[in-house]
């Protein structure tokens, strides 16, 4: 019994999260040029928040004033 309460919570968590989540993703197909490439994009942003990564400073890469 404990172990039906806990894959239903477990269920029932992952659909709110999934309906949470469905506007941005239905955005991300309809506007991206190849979609795997950015939700790979995507995952790796979110990959590396968890670790604590910070992303390369890309700000002065293609600076032309100097």
């Amino acid at each position: 019994m404990k172990n039906r309460v806990v894959y239903s919570s477990f269920a029932a968590d992952g659909l709110t999260r999934r309906e949470q989540t469905l506007d941005d993703y239905d955005a991300l197909r309809t506007g991206a040029l190849d979609f795997y490439a950015e939700m790979r994009s995507v995952y790796r942003q979110y990959r590396n928040k968890q670790l604590g990564i910070q992303a390369p400073d890309t700000s002065k890469l293609f600076d032309f004033d100097e």
